[in-house]
């Protein structure tokens, strides 16, 4: 199937929160505003900085009746200690904001020490639970959460309000609040988590991480955060002075290591002269390769990398040498390095030390089997790799991808249970996931959240995955939701059929991600399903959220069809071809999109034609002879 997890751009762990439904988006990365955390069919609303605008008439608020330890949620305060953290302060400001919002009952906040019926914060000395991981336990008129200090506290207060409140996919995602006369916590209850990752994170490329309608969180509320993914640090800050990017540094020269070490500790010091603080506003620096294959071939690089079987052996020798020099005057800092392009395999006998960071990169692996290399050669070879970092290091994060093409939408759902479980069990700490859905066309938002739940019970039983993913398609598609899952699976079929394939394309995958016999053979009926769907939808989030399948479908299922049809001289067939071709352009302009100025994942601009003649023989046609297996005929037919 699948492989999993992706890249981010994005700092921290818990950067977008909090409670919300579907946002809408009327044009690409634009948003039109946000239903309320209420759930659907209501008007309330929440701004984006955070103001409750919900009516206060009764009926206006999900939740009727909360009682807590069995003392009713109005007779709460919540307390602070007078040298509160940053992190524990957000939570409480967090904690009354939704409360209020699912309740309409506003909870005091006070310094000082709890007394009467009261919501206390502390932090843990409970090593267990890392950066990120909470305690909260409920007794007769009092709920206390402990948690770590960075992080600990928001956790606790957004886990709290999905275990026990009924509040769904809070944290990451399209939350939504189920309705209730009474939710009733009562003595007794008590929960301790600690994700996977420390660093979790989703990144499209345009600014969309998770869909919420909460601004991110500032560094000093989560405490600045966990450390995340490398970057090409190297590139991007040009720290070996070099003259392009087309060669690697030599990472055995001396004068270079100099060049390097200047540098390096002059972007450290301009941050520092800047007012920044290692470890409160950035806890490393990234010296990731550049993004080229060609490694210095000199004698030294040539024979360590012989003797440490991969290029990686001059990178991770220069890497520790730099961060324990650095060290002596910058203590606390990570750096952070590449497993990606030629360093995919750890070194034979080098060791990554305590101040080196690794960033494994799925890069050109097979997205539609198990990353545990056992049904592909392909990911059998990544899976070598991975394996010999994870059995040298502690510090492995990994940057997995899960990019579309515009059109040629694919999933990657039935993986992500086995794979994500595969990964926690290597060791890795941390998923930066890469996803392309300006346009959320398909179900990249899905996959998301099914992440961010593993994230959080890795334990859970494959019925359990099913169930959330079910009720995941419920909330976002409605009473027709079987239809959308029977869509997905007959997608997914399409995808197996077509063998290995991996993760990148830019308009036109550059290799075919589906069959497309069995693709065209389907077409008809997954229109039908969306219609029946479509049929069964109720307000306008279910409705849009359908209507954004249709110019995916379409776009894919003219292409998949149109040569065959062409080839088997069905002109009757090739007619309907044009007319769904056309209901493509049209549904997606519907949305609020335009064709101009559409990009791909690199940037590059691209062109749809908006008659199918004209995109199959201008955009399609290199592919004729791997889809169809046959030549490309000398000449096109004319069009009518």
């Amino acid at each position: 199937m699948k492989k999993l997890l992706s890249v981010i751009l994005l700092a921290s762990m818990l950067l977008s929160v909090a409670a919300c439904s579907n946002n809408k988006k009327s044009g690409a990365g634009e948003t039109t505003g946000t239903q309320a955390v209420t759930g659907e069919e209501t008007t309330d609303t929440v701004t984006d900085d955070g103001e409750d605008t919900t009516d206060t008439d009764d009926n206006g608020y999900r939740i009727k009746k909360l009682t807590i330890g069995g003392k009713d949620i109005s007779e709460y305060t919540i307390y602070l200690a007078d040298d509160a953290n940053e992190n524990i302060k957000f939570a409480a400001e967090e904690l009354a904001r939704l409360v209020e919002a699912a309740t309409g009952v506003k909870v005091p906040v006070k310094t000082g020490n709890a007394e009467g019926t009261a919501i206390e914060f502390a932090v843990s000395d409970d090593a267990s639970l890392k950066d990120d991981g909470y305690v909260y336990t409920v007794s007769d008129g009092y709920l206390k959460f402990e948690g770590a200090a960075d992080r600990g506290a928001s956790n606790g207060v957004w886990r709290f309000l999905e275990n026990e409140c009924g509040w769904d996919y809070l944290i990451y995602g399209d939350s939504y609040l189920n309705e209730s006369e009474h939710v009733d916590i009562p003595a007794g209850t008590t929960a301790s988590e600690t994700p996977v990752c420390a660093y979790f994170s989703m990144w499209d490329g345009h600014g969309l991480d998770f869909i919420n309608d909460r601004g991110t969180p500032t560094a000093e509320q989560i405490n600045y955060g966990a450390m995340s993914h490398a970057g090409h640090g190297m590139q991007s800050y040009n720290f070996a002075e070099l003259d392009n990017f087309v060669n690697q540094p030599c990472y055995t020269d001396e004068d270079t290591y100099q060049i390097i070490k200047k540098n390096v500790e002059a972007h450290i010091q301009g941050r520092l002269d800047a007012g920044e603080k290692i470890g409160v506003d950035f806890k490393d620096v990234s010296i990731g390769q550049v993004d080229t294959r060609n490694f210095c071939r000199c004698n030294e690089c040539n024979k360590l990398s012989r003797t440490e079987g991969s290029n990686s052996g001059p990178v991770v020798k220069f890497a520790n040498r730099l961060s324990e020099e650095l060290n002596e005057k910058y203590p606390g800092l990570m750096y952070k390095i590449y497993a990606y392009q030629g360093t995919n395999k750890a070194p034979a006998n080098i060791v990554p030390n305590e101040y080196v960071h690794i960033s494994f990169a799925y890069d050109r692996a097979c997205s539609n089997h198990l990353i545990d290399g056992s049904e592909c050669e392909m990911n059998a070879k990544y899976n070598e790799w991975i394996t010999s970092w994870a059995n040298v290091t502690d510090n492995l994060y990994v940057r997995d991808y899960a990019l579309g093409s515009l059109f040629n939408q694919y999933t990657v759902i039935d993986n992500l249970y086995d794979d994500f479980r595969y990964l926690a069990s290597l060791g890795v700490t941390g998923l930066c996931r890469e996803v392309s859905d300006e346009y959320d066309l398909g179900f990249h938002q899905i996959e998301k959240m099914l992440l961010a739940q593993l994230n959080w019970n890795v334990d859970m039983t494959r019925e359990e995955f099913t169930e959330i993913y079910h009720d995941m398609l419920k909330k976002k598609y409605g009473d027709g939701w079987e239809k959308i899952l029977e869509y997905i699976d007959i997608l997914t079929e399409a995808q197996d059929k077509a063998g290995c394939w991996d993760c990148w394309g830019g308009h036109v995958p550059e290799y075919q991600r589906f069959d497309v016999y069995y693709y065209r053979d389907n077409f008809d009926h997954i229109l039908e399903l969306l219609d029946e769907a479509k049929a069964l939808a109720k307000g306008e989030d279910e409705l849009r959220n359908i209507e954004l399948l249709y110019p995916a479908v379409l776009y894919t299922g003219c292409q998949a069809s149109y040569f065959l049809e062409f080839l088997e001289g069905d002109e009757e067939r090739m007619a309907v071809l044009e007319t769904k071709y056309e209901e493509f352009v049209s549904r997606f302009e519907a949305l609020g999109y335009r064709f101009d100025g559409l990009k791909n994942q690199y940037g590059e601009e691209v062109f749809i034609r908006k008659d199918l003649y004209r995109e199959a023989w201008g955009n399609w046609d290199d592919n004729f002879e791997t889809w169809t297996g046959q030549k490309l005929p000398e000449k096109k037919p004319a069009k009518k």
